[in-house]
């Protein structure tokens, strides 16, 4: 198969991807001219017991549990198609606001399922591209030709519903994850078009070795993300100063440094955590990591165009002279070195699943699953249901040891037997009811009667609340008979 995009975009029962899931999945093919060359996939995923929902999510997406039990499908039904007709080789994976979001989620998903949670975006020639960030540098340094939107308090916004609706592009059902998707490809088009060079500069950097040859240790760089102020156009020049396992920490050029020259390392350790209610000056750093697609711009001589100066308010005078002053102080960059090592070999820590099994589906990042248990999921998915415990207690690693009866029970529930069942309920119960008043069960509840008591909710909307108290009913009463029952 030729190199190809695929654009994709996830709807989900919450935000955060430990506890959450994906309820639908929908997504594109397309060539790298950007047209479309296949069906369009769109599939709901079902919830499972121990899952509910954040209401305000389903608000946003409409999508009721009740609709994903009768028209979903299982997570590995889903993976199966998902290896079988997805992944293919030279993919482009590319979203919007997907390497926060949605990558993170598919991640998740496999890593619970038995899959490698990385490899989709890179064996085989694959990589993925992130489409928010291009957007974004794109508005700040060469934004002719598109309608940039913004939010009704008058701050620009980057929204894609609005982005469409500026340009005049179809976008009927925002927040429909198909129809966010076909909108994403149609406006990728128009700055591609209006853009054409600094699209395919952005495009290349994709890549963790072009990303590599641009950034030089104490040479400034434009950088666009979300950690900068939408005042500035999420945009500023950042100084490369301290090398990572999987980046560079930089400085941004914005800030005047002088306040933080003099600090020793742990100073600056406790000026670069931040507090919201904290009054004291942060250190304005961040970590550019080469593997998620920074929006990076080489050339500074675009900070010498009046209008780039007065969209981001930075000129080149206050970048050269905010560099200078941190070359001029060199303990800076070693005490900078010494703050940022403790601060994220602080980061890592393993979770105990003695204390705490029911933290497993969110234990991704305590470590890379080995060789040999690598082996051991492969077979996972090769075994009938009912042989599947046959693997208990196999693997080195104990959250896959863990994690192989919740697969079975939210995968393959008729395959239980009756004291899997009974395990299975018990998990359930636990996870849902425990905690009396802050239970996950009672928050739920609690939430649906902050929604029912607003008088400024729509028919609609209140139609969707109800099916939400009518799910937590349903919930509730099939993990209190589990649980009595067990």
């Amino acid at each position: 198969m030729s190199p190809s995009f695929f654009f994709y975009d996830l709807e989900t029962s919450g935000l955060n991807p430990k506890d959450a899931r994906i309820m639908q999945f929908a997504g594109l093919f397309t060539d790298l001219d950007l047209k479309t060359f296949s069906d369009p996939f769109n599939l709901l995923l079902k919830l499972t017991t121990d899952t509910l929902p954040e209401p305000q999510a389903i608000l946003t997406t409409g999508i009721i549990p009740q609709k994903s039990l009768t028209e979903g499908i299982s997570d590995v039904d889903f993976l199966n198609i998902f290896n079988r007709e997805i992944l293919n080789p030279g993919i482009i994976f590319a979203g919007y606001n997907s390497i926060r979001f949605d990558d993170e989620f598919m991640r998740y998903l496999l890593y619970r399922n038995f899959y490698d949670p990385y490899e989709w975006q890179w064996k085989d020639g694959r990589s993925r591209w992130d489409l928010l960030d291009v957007f974004r540098l794109i508005r700040a340094l060469r934004p002719e030709g598109v309608n940039w939107p913004f939010s009704v308090d008058g701050k620009p916004t980057n929204r894609l519903e609005l982005l469409t609706k500026q340009n005049g592009i179809n976008h009927i059902d925002a927040h429909d994850a198909l129809s966010d998707v076909s909108a994403l490809i149609a406006m990728t088009r128009l700055v591609r078009d209006r853009q054409p060079e600094m699209f395919d500069v952005l495009l290349n950097l994709r890549k963790k070795s072009e990303v590599e040859k641009l950034i030089k240790l104490n040479e400034a760089i434009i950088y666009t993300s979300g950690s900068f102020s939408s005042e500035f156009l999420h945009t500023t020049a950042v100084l490369p100063l301290v090398m990572t396992k999987s980046g560079v920490v930089v400085y941004d050029l914005r800030a005047d440094p002088r306040p933080f020259l003099a600090m020793t390392g742990p100073e600056l350790l406790v000026a670069m955590t931040f507090v919201k209610e904290d009054n004291r000056l942060r250190l304005p750093i961040k970590e550019l990591r080469f593997n998620r697609c920074p929006a990076l711009w080489p050339d500074r001589q675009i900070l010498e165009n009046a209008d780039v100066q007065d969209r981001i308010k930075l000129t080149p005078k206050l970048v050269s002279d905010n560099r200078q002053k941190i070359l001029n102080t060199q303990p800076f960059i070693t005490n900078l070195a010494e703050a940022w090592a403790i601060k994220t070999s602080s980061f890592f820590h393993q979770t105990s699943l003695i204390d705490n099994p029911m933290a497993v589906d969110g234990l991704l990042y305590d470590g890379f699953i080995s060789e040999q248990d690598k082996s051991k999921c492969v077979s996972i998915h090769h075994l009938p249901a009912e042989r599947l415990s046959q693997l208990t207690g196999q693997f080195e690693d104990p959250r896959l040891n863990t994690l192989l009866p919740l697969f079975k029970a939210r995968n393959f529930p008729e395959s239980l037997t009756k004291s899997e069942r009974e395990a299975w309920s018990g998990f359930c119960a636990s996870k849902l009811l425990s905690g009396k008043n802050r239970s996950k069960l009672n928050l739920y509840f609690r939430e649906i009667e902050r929604l029912q008591s607003l008088k400024t909710l729509s028919t609609d909307r209140q139609k969707i609340v109800s099916d939400l108290k009518r799910y937590g009913d349903f919930v509730r009463d099939t993990v209190k008979t589990k649980k009595s029952n067990g």
